[in-house]
């Protein structure tokens, strides 16, 4: 019931979005001149953005989590000295098995620790990621003609901030070393335009003669 019911939210959304163009709510928006140096210098700002937010994410996670997880880890060694003991003083002697039940279950709530602890992570990464965005760090807003955005309407642009806003907080959240790749994919997809549009005018340059 309840996939069945998520289905149909989903499919509304998808309607609402088609139908809202066709009613002329929203309108195509003008970009400015797609450069390879605005591209990388709106990458590499948000690149920096995104180490500092990081590092704030870190501490904030330090302070919140990390003594729960040495007493957790303490307790692993615990379980660990004591069976290690029973084997060095009579290592012919059967350890128990609750030894290594105990054993078990530290190692299981450290890993489930652990877990809970990289999904504060992402949760948290795209609440500052967001706050961030809110405050004014935008990727599209960069992206389009200043002009366009004054003549837009009201509906349209509020949801255009939005959606800058859910971008450019996600793109922020998944944390710099994507936004490094994305760096690297779009440098590696210039070169080779580049190296394609001199092997063309080389060609075109050979028919001529």
């Amino acid at each position: 019931m309840g996939l069945r019911t998520n289905s149909w939210l989903f499919m509304l959304l998808v309607v609402l979005c088609v139908l809202v163009p066709i009613f002329g709510l929203t309108v195509p928006v003008k970009f400015n001149e797609v450069t390879i140096e605005n591209v990388i210098k709106l990458l590499a700002t948000i690149f920096v953005v995104t180490l500092f937010m990081e590092r704030a994410q870190e501490v904030i996670l330090t302070t919140l989590r990390a003594r729960s997880s040495e007493i957790l880890e303490l307790a692993i060694r615990k379980h660990k000295r004591v069976i290690q003991r029973i084997k060095r003083i009579d290592p012919d002697q059967v350890v128990d098995e609750a030894l290594y039940d105990r054993l078990e279950e530290a190692r299981v709530e450290k890993m489930e620790y652990r877990s809970y602890t990289r999904v504060l992570a992402l949760r948290l990464g795209l609440l500052l990621g967001l706050l961030i965005s809110i405050a004014g760090v935008r990727s599209l807003g960069v992206l389009v003609d200043q002009a366009t955005l004054l003549e837009l309407g009201r509906i349209q642009l509020a949801l255009f901030n939005v959606v800058d806003v859910l971008l450019t907080g996600g793109v922020i959240a998944g944390g710099s070393d994507g936004i490094h790749k994305m760096t690297e994919l779009y440098r590696s997809y210039v070169d080779i335009n580049v190296k394609r549009n001199k092997r063309k005018k080389r060609e075109m340059d050979v028919a001529d003669s």
